[in-house]
C-alpha cells in the first residue's frame, strides 16, 4: 500500500522502506518482534481474547477447503486464514467506533483527513487550535 502512495505522489517519504522504521517505533506487540513488528511502543497488540468458537470452526473450514493458516498477515503475501490482532492505545482498540469520523461531506478527502487527525489526538494529545483551524479550512 505504502510503495502504492509513493509511486502515485511521486514523494519517497510514502515508501514501504521508509515509512517502516517509524511503524515499527510505535508497535508494541506482545506476540511478534523482528525486523516488522516494534515490541515497545504505545501502540499495543496482542492476541484477540476470547475468540468465539464459530471464528474457530470458520478457520477450520478454511483450511479443510485448501486455504493455508497464517499467524502472521504483515509478511510479504497475505494468503491464508488466520485471526489478526488486536491494536490499541491505552485499552481503545484503534478500529473502534471512537476513532471513525461521524460525518458525510461532499469532500472525498474529509473522512481520511478527519480519521488521521482523530489519529494524531490520541497519539499525541489534543491538536493545538492552529492545527484545528488548518483542518477545518480544508475540510471546507
Amino acid at each position: 500500500m505504502f510503495d502504492h502512495w509513493h509511486r502515485a505522489t511521486g514523494d519517497a517519504g510514502w515508501s514501504f522502506d521508509r515509512l517502516l522504521p517509524h511503524f515499527v517505533r510505535m508497535e508494541g506487540n506482545a506476540t511478534f518482534a523482528g525486523p516488522l513488528h516494534g515490541i515497545d511502543g504505545p501502540f499495543k497488540v496482542s492476541h484477540l481474547m476470547g475468540v468465539h468458537d464459530l471464528s474457530h470452526r470458520s478457520k477450520l473450514s478454511a483450511q479443510d477447503a485448501g486455504i493455508p493458516y497464517s499467524a502472521e498477515f504483515n509478511r510479504g503475501d497475505q494468503t491464508g486464514v488466520g485471526f489478526l490482532r488486536v491494536r490499541g492505545i491505552t485499552g481503545l482498540r484503534v478500529l473502534d467506533a471512537a476513532a471513525m469520523p461521524a460525518f458525510v461531506s461532499d469532500n472525498t478527502n474529509a473522512a481520511t483527513l478527519a480519521l488521521a487527525d482523530r489519529g494524531v489526538d490520541l497519539m499525541m494529545g489534543p491538536v493545538v487550535p492552529a492545527a484545528e483551524r488548518q483542518l477545518a479550512m480544508a475540510l471546507a
